[in-house]
Order: structure tokens, then C-alpha cells, then sequence
């Protein structure tokens, strides 16, 4: 670009190259040899993080440039009053040429100075989803409340092929509440927390418990990941430049002060990669814990599904129908009238259809005794299901199988969802039993 001269100024500039430098230079109290001074020495604090930014972006002259002011400026007797010829952002560029490798230390400063920052805004997130995944696989309210929603899915589908599940996939939670009785008031969930109010109060309180999860939602890996990585890119590079050999320029601080950095923060970038895999782990174990795809599993979506599980549950107590409150009252009051002769009949029952299956694969027609048909004996056989979940649900008895949850893994294993039927149906057959005792 050919000079323009304006009375003793010369700009080789353009007008809004010079300018963004001019606005950028008015932010600074130093003069151009004290920047260059500071910059030298690597000290930050001097300059600032903020106009690093700066002169990351305005104050790195490009190659044509450094040709153009190298060319006015020349060499030999006259320099200096030529350099004072010229236009105040050529000046500044002028200066800034004279440090080695400005970019890269620019760069260093910034990276530097924006380390242990970066580091504590990663770190609450690694946390974060470590402690929600520890919390999520050793709650055993959240596994006792799991097991009461796979116990009454069994229970509403007794006489169905649906019945006797060993579990259901995760995403059950969030349909829940789309499960309704007939008259379209009363849901699976305002069933659910009737039942933990009467006879599990003590699973109340699983979202305080699980509080954590709610955080843990918003955590991206992939966004995390990313910006480890940079952190590694950023150290990584930093190794490589002060194995270069030194300027020789007076006041040079560079390898001195970066390997200082280096030797006092590599120990924390590993203890961060070491955790950030340690948190994954357990991510991974957690998920296949639950029987779901670690493969696919964000925390994201993952925790998710439980947050608004508890979420629904929890808005769910405060409009629970009276409808709801009764059927469960009725349900779960009569369990001490016919506690033991339901126990006993349902004994008798189950083996006389034993022998009823006996008989039937040796070519018999009838069963003696009783006299029962395979049809008879398999209605009371049902009505002895009802009734042996129903006192489970009150004794606590269903929820000593817990290994029913820790060896479901995957789709393959769910026999069906105890969502997927209505509840009138099932609920209007158990109460007619229990009317018959």
C-alpha cells in the first residue's frame, strides 16, 4: 500500500485497520516501549487480560504489513525520524515487531491467564454428574420406589400375559402419568402417591434425596469434553514452544516464566482428565445398572427421565381425587381380616393346580377331591396372585427381590410396561374379590 502523507504523518494503513487500532490504543495508559517492555517479560498484569484479547485480534501486524512498514522504515542513519513520521497505529505496529513470536506469546498470556478459571468452571460440572450418578445407583428409596411401580404394573395385569415382569425400560417414568381410570380423573401417579402416603412414607422425600439430578441435566459431555480437550491443546502447545531455542532479546522472560506454568499446573489439568474419567465410569456404570444403553446415555437425557419422574410425582400429591384416596384406603385396610386365610387358601390352591397339571399331561380328565375344573383352579389361582401382592405391597415382601432390578439389562428383558393397561379394570376385579372374603 503506498504511503499517504498528511502534513508530517504518514498512515500506511487503511482507514479501519488504523482506526480499530487507535480506539484500542486509547484504552491504554502505557507508551508503545512500555508495552513492549511488559509484553517481553510475559507480565499480564500490567496489560490485562482484556486488551490481550485486544491486541490478539487488532495489534498482531500480518505479513504484508510488517513488509509494508519494514520497507518505509528501512535501515541505516534516519530510522527513528522516519518511525516518527509515521501515523500512531503504525507506530504501535512498528513496536510490536520487535518482539519475537508475538502471537504465540500473546496466546501463552491468555491461556495462562484463563487456566485455573477454566479449570473451576469445568470441574462443577465433572462433580456434578459424578455425585448424581453415585447418589441415582445407591439410592434404595429410588429402588423400592422403582419396585412398587413394577409391583403394581404386575398387580393391574394379574391375569394378563403382560403380568409377572421382572422389569420395564426407564421411559415408562415419564408415561406414567399418562395411565388414567375410565372416568379420566385418576392417573397412574395420583395412584402411586396415595400408596407411599398410607403405607411408604418414608419415600417422600426421594427429591430431596436425588436433588442433585436436576444440575446434572444440564451437564453436555460432548461440551465438556471440548473444552478439555482445548485445555490439553493449550498445555500441549505451550510444551512444545518453550523447547525453542530462547531470542536472545534483552528482557525476554518467556521459557522462564511458561515452564514456571507449566510445572505448577500439570498435576491439576491431570487430576481434571483423571476425574472427568472416573465421572464417565461411573456414568456408565449407573446406566447399565438401570438396564439402559451406556452407548446412547447422556447425562442430558438420562437424568432427565428421573428428574421429571419425581417432578410429576411430586406436583402429582397436591391433586390427587378423593376417588384415589378411597380405593387404596379400601384396598389396604382389609389385609389383616383375611391376612392368614388368604395364605393358606392360595397354598391349597396352587397345589391343587400342580396336581391338576400332573393329572391333565398323564391323560386325565378330572381331579379328585374337589372335583375342580382346570378353568376353576386357575380363577382361584388368580385371586390368590391378587392377593399375595396385596399383602406384599403392605409387608414389604416384594421389595426383598432387589436383584429383579440389578440384572435387567435392556429391552430384552422388560416382558412389558406396567403402564400399559388401565386401571379401572384391574382395580374393580380386586376389590370384587375382596368383597368375596
Amino acid at each position: 500500500m503506498a504511503a499517504e502523507e498528511k502534513g508530517k504523518v504518514v498512515t500506511l494503513l487503511d482507514g479501519k485497520r488504523s482506526n480499530n487500532i487507535s480506539i484500542m490504543l486509547g484504552r491504554i495508559k502505557q507508551t508503545n516501549e512500555e508495552l513492549r517492555s511488559s509484553i517481553l517479560e510475559m507480565n499480564i498484569d500490567k496489560i490485562g487480560e482484556d486488551m490481550v484479547k485486544q491486541f490478539l485480534s487488532h495489534g498482531v501486524a500480518s505479513k504484508e504489513e510488517a513488509s509494508m512498514l519494514q520497507d518505509y522504515v528501512g535501515s541505516g542513519p534516519g530510522v527513528d525520524g522516519r518511525v516518527r513520521e509515521l501515523g500512531k497505529a503504525e507506530q504501535f505496529l512498528w513496536e510490536m515487531l520487535k518482539i519475537p513470536r508475538l502471537e504465540q506469546r500473546l496466546n501463552a498470556m491468555y491461556f495462562k491467564s484463563k487456566f485455573l478459571e477454566r479449570v473451576s468452571d469445568i470441574r462443577p460440572d465433572i462433580e456434578t454428574v459424578h455425585t448424581a450418578s453415585k447418589n441415582l445407583k445407591s439410592s434404595k428409596k429410588l429402588v423400592k420406589l422403582l419396585e412398587l411401580i413394577l409391583a403394581i404394573g404386575n398387580y393391574m395385569n394379574a391375569d394378563s400375559f403382560r403380568g409377572g415382569a421382572y422389569g420395564f425400560s426407564l421411559d415408562t417414568l415419564g408415561k406414567l402419568g399418562d395411565t388414567k381410570t375410565a372416568n379420566n380423573k385418576t392417573t397412574f401417579l395420583h395412584y402411586l402417591v396415595t400408596v407411599i402416603d398410607k403405607k411408604f412414607p418414608e419415600l417422600k422425600d426421594i427429591g430431596v434425596e436425588l436433588a442433585g439430578i436436576d444440575k446434572a441435566c444440564k451437564v453436555s459431555l460432548p461440551t465438556l469434553n471440548a473444552e478439555i480437550s482445548e485445555l490439553q491443546k493449550g498445555f500441549s502447545e505451550l510444551e512444545k514452544e518453550v523447547k525453542l531455542p530462547g531470542s536472545g532479546v534483552k528482557g525476554d522472560k518467556f521459557n522462564d516464566n511458561v515452564k514456571a506454568f507449566l510445572d505448577a499446573n500439570r498435576s491439576t489439568l491431570e487430576d481434571l482428565k483423571t476425574r472427568k474419567q472416573e465421572m464417565e465410569a461411573l456414568f456408565k456404570s449407573m446406566v447399565e445398572f438401570f438396564g439402559e444403553e451406556p452407548k446412547t446415555a447422556t447425562p442430558e437425557t438420562f437424568f432427565a427421565v428421573f428428574s421429571g419422574f419425581i417432578h410429576s410425582l411430586e406436583v402429582s400429591v397436591w391433586d390427587v381425587p378423593p376417588s384415589s384416596m378411597n380405593y387404596v384406603g379400601k384396598l389396604l385396610s382389609g389385609y389383616t381380616r383375611w391376612q392368614q386365610k388368604a395364605r393358606k387358601d392360595n397354598e391349597r390352591e396352587v397345589e391343587a393346580a400342580r396336581k391338576a397339571a400332573e393329572r391333565e399331561r398323564a391323560g386325565k380328565d378330572t381331579i379328585k377331591g374337589k372335583g375342580k375344573s382346570n378353568e376353576s383352579i386357575l380363577q382361584t389361582e388368580r385371586k390368590g396372585v391378587v392377593d399375595d401382592l396385596v399383602s406384599s405391597l403392605k409387608t414389604g415382601e416384594v421389595f426383598r427381590a432387589k436383584t429383579k432390578i440389578r440384572h435387567m439389562r435392556g429391552p430384552s428383558m422388560h416382558k412389558r410396561d406396567p403402564s400399559s393397561r388401565s386401571m379401572n379394570t384391574d382395580a374393580d376385579a380386586a376389590m370384587a374379590q375382596m368383597r368375596k372374603r
